[in-house]
């Protein structure tokens, strides 16, 4: 299965017409490919409120996730945290 992750600025972040399937689909080119070693074993068992990605210093909540068997895989709609206890300058 192949892993992708839809960074959401944090202006799409507050809009909920960016936060779901249809926005997803239509930023299709800005899925951002997962390439650590099996990552569905640490982002398959995420909890909402403690677990955090991060890409380019910049700490991120899984909203969402959606799976696509036909395809074989898996994006997580990420929302960028915005506190500045997670922001590395």
């Amino acid at each position: 299965m192949k892993y992708y992750a839809l960074l959401l600025t944090p202006a799409e972040s507050r809009n909920a017409m960016d936060c779901g399937f249809k926005f997803a689909m239509s930023n299709k080119d800005r899925w951002r490919e997962i390439t650590m070693d099996d990552p569905s074993a640490h982002m398959g068992t995420y909890d909402v409120s403690t677990t955090y990605v991060v890409f380019d210093n910049v700490a991120y909540t899984i909203f969402k996730d959606y799976i696509f068997p036909d395809e074989n895989q898996r994006v997580y709609i990420l929302k960028d945290r915005q506190l500045e206890n997670d922001m590395i300058e």
